[in-house]
């Protein structure tokens, strides 16, 4: 089966934290790895101004995360901790007026200690209700999208093989969140989605042979 074409969904107030940045990161298109390396470029930086001697006192205020975060973790004020950076370059980080914003979001990835906080790594996922379930799911590298983070809307579209080797996919007759989603793997890039779905629709996750995942615009 061909790669799925995806849409996609905008979260409010992840956007508008992307907009109070001097060079907002867009969600569309990034790569886990890309991030990955962007921010060991920017913490390697951060860590060598500390390491020069930059003190609270001087330079631009930025949060990091003062522990490691895993993927989907609520974000508290004690996960947080201010660095000051000296640069004539503008980064795409958070800076020390946005910490309140931060505060009750989830993170999008895991995150290690001392990582700037940028709004491509939070995701504000409201928690469960009464009514709500997850059911977790194992995706390859072509059934999902690639930037696929908590808080998106999809739409999950199911592929069942009969004993005569006929194909059938159908869309199941709703729409979920996703809650969390790890890293890929190394070896077969596989990643393990959880998806946020109504209590009476769980069953309707068990005994397919594929399940791939559609963004929603929204």
């Amino acid at each position: 089966m061909g790669n799925i074409i995806t849409a996609v969904s905008s979260n409010p107030r992840v956007a508008s934290l992307g907009r109070a940045v001097a060079e907002p990161i867009r969600r569309r298109g990034v790569r886990v790895p890309e991030v990955a390396i962007g921010l060991a470029v920017i913490a390697s930086s951060i860590a060598a101004f500390v390491a020069l001697g930059g003190d609270s006192d001087s330079g631009r205020r930025v949060l990091v995360s003062s522990r490691d975060l895993p993927a989907g973790v609520v974000v508290s004020e004690s996960d947080m901790s201010l660095v000051a950076v000296s640069s004539s370059e503008a980064l795409a980080v958070l800076p020390e007026t946005l910490a309140a914003e931060v505060i009750g979001m989830r993170t999008t990835i895991d995150v290690r200690a001392g990582t700037p906080l940028s709004a491509s790594l939070l995701s504000d996922v409201t928690p469960l209700d009464a009514s709500e379930g997850l059911v977790g799911i194992v995706v390859g590298l072509n059934q999902a999208p690639v930037d696929l983070v908590p808080g998106d809307v999809v739409s999950v579209v199911v592929i069942d093989q009969s004993v005569e080797g006929i194909s059938t996919t159908t869309a199941l007759p709703f729409d979920v969140s996703v809650w969390g989603v790890s890293a890929p793997d190394d070896l077969m890039k596989e990643r393990s989605v959880t998806l946020r779905v109504p209590l009476s629709s769980i069953e309707s996750f068990i005994g397919h042979d594929e399940m791939h995942l559609v963004k929603v615009g929204g």
